[in-house]
């Protein structure tokens, strides 16, 4: 599947996590979980750290990944008018934007 035509929102996600019985503080911990994950399996091939250093930091990074989640859960049981999702929808708009670069002839400096 092209990437302009791959889902970017955490809806998809969500709903996977849905199915597979989990609660929904629990599929909020999903991105960041992945993230930490990912940036520690990044920072070795890209600095010359250890990667166990590097996952050490991801460790050190969970509670805080954890109360965002918590926080994330908290919101997504409020009316839109009333929780922080103004931005969401222009960040979505932004990735779509981005993944057309390369048949824009522009350079992506990463895959989103």
């Amino acid at each position: 599947m092209p990437a302009a035509r791959q889902p970017r929102s955490g809806r998809p996600r969500g709903g996977w996590a849905g199915d597979c019985g989990l609660s929904p503080s629990d599929a909020a911990r999903l991105p960041g979980a992945a993230l930490l994950a990912g940036a520690a399996s990044a920072t070795p091939k890209l600095l010359p750290l250890d990667a166990a250093d590097a996952m050490a930091v991801a460790v050190r990074l969970a509670p805080l990944a954890d109360r965002v989640a918590e926080a994330g859960a908290r919101s997504a049981t409020l009316a839109l008018s009333e929780g922080p999702v103004a931005s969401a929808p222009l960040l979505e708009l932004r990735a779509e934007a981005h993944a057309v670069w390369p048949e824009q002839g522009k350079v992506r400096l990463f895959a989103s």
